[in-house]
């Protein structure tokens, strides 16, 4: 309430001195604008800091939806590189030239001999499949019962929505 004054009384300010051209009024509305402009910042970085503890406190009380919504809502938007380096280290400044580096570089990180070596431990994990017992029907009902509700479909595209209200025979079909 007390920094909403400042502004109130920069408003007032600029208003007098639209009505009467002087130099006083001039440097008046300038010291009350110099006042509200450093609050500002002020002001900005304290809803940013409460703005952070609700959402980490979402988090914390496992309230996922409001998690996200919090997320979703304070999210800023991607501002892409200006400028960057090719790989001889000329500075490239073009957005194609600049994306297709992105993704050369991406290519090159991503498409290594490591790729080789997670294939090899996939096949060895299922080769040791045939150790893991499998779960009863009770155990899957119990899985199913479990899950969270409002939750993202992960990359099958099925909701927990749709398989806990899928019923018995759903439960059976995967079982």
């Amino acid at each position: 309430m007390k920094n909403a004054g400042k502004s109130f009384k920069k408003n007032e300010a600029r208003k007098k001195w639209f009505q009467l051209k002087t130099r006083i009024s001039w440097n008046t509305y300038i010291n009350k604008r110099k006042q509200a402009n450093r609050i500002c910042p002020q002001k900005k970085g304290k809803w940013l800091s409460n703005k952070i503890i609700q959402i980490e406190e979402n988090h914390r009380r496992n309230e996922t939806k409001k998690f996200f919504e919090g997320i979703r809502n304070f999210k800023q938007q991607i501002i892409l590189p200006i400028i960057c380096k090719d790989a001889e280290d000329n500075v490239i400044s073009q957005t194609d030239l600049i994306l297709a580096r992105w993704k050369d570089y991406f290519c090159k990180i991503l498409n290594t001999s490591e790729a080789i070596d997670i294939q090899n431990i996939v096949k060895e994990c299922t080769n040791n499949q045939s150790q893991i017992p499998l779960q009863s029907y009770n155990e899957i009902c119990s899985i199913i019962n479990k899950l969270k509700l409002n939750k993202a479909a992960h990359s099958d595209n099925i909701l927990p929505e749709l398989l806990k209200h899928g019923g018995r025979t759903l439960k059976q079909k995967l079982y």
